[in-house]
């Protein structure tokens, strides 16, 4: 999709962050059971906790503007998630861990430029309350990271 105004930009990047909560939330059950680290694996179910409100809140966004998420999700993304799943398979239980404590650090980053833009872009359309929810998530994703 080509982008002929910030509200085209604004409205795909709350797309690709409700697709990148989504799918977050395939991969970090994974990410979980892989980790040995009680602290990591700590940290993954808080990462999945705050994903579903982080949902949760953009769907609350979708029907405040009387619309559906695309379903679509960045090339970024999809290639983070599989760095995720790669970082399951790590030889060694100490090396695994850091494998997937670097790819989740690569999505949460992910994340915080994303939430970051469509909360500056909501300011700038005047879409005051989502720039309110935008934050919520923004300072939740830097708190995680």
């Amino acid at each position: 999709m080509t982008a002929h105004s910030l509200k085209d930009l604004y409205d795909r990047q709350l797309d690709d962050l409700y697709a990148a909560e989504q799918q977050s939330l395939q991969v970090l059950p994974a990410m979980e059971r892989a980790a040995v680290s009680s602290e990591l694996i700590g940290a993954l179910r808080g990462q999945q906790a705050r994903a579903r409100e982080h949902l949760h809140r953009m769907e609350g966004l979708y029907r405040q503007e009387e619309r559906v998420p695309a379903g679509r999700m960045s090339r970024g993304v999809k290639g983070l998630l599989r760095d995720c799943h790669d970082g399951c398979k790590a030889d060694g239980p100490a090396v695994r861990d850091v494998a997937l404590i670097a790819s989740a650090q690569h999505l949460c980053h992910d994340e915080i430029a994303g939430y970051g833009c469509a909360r500056t872009w909501a300011k700038v359309l005047g879409y005051d309350s989502a720039a309110e929810i935008l934050q919520k998530n923004l300072a939740e994703e830097k708190q995680a990271d």
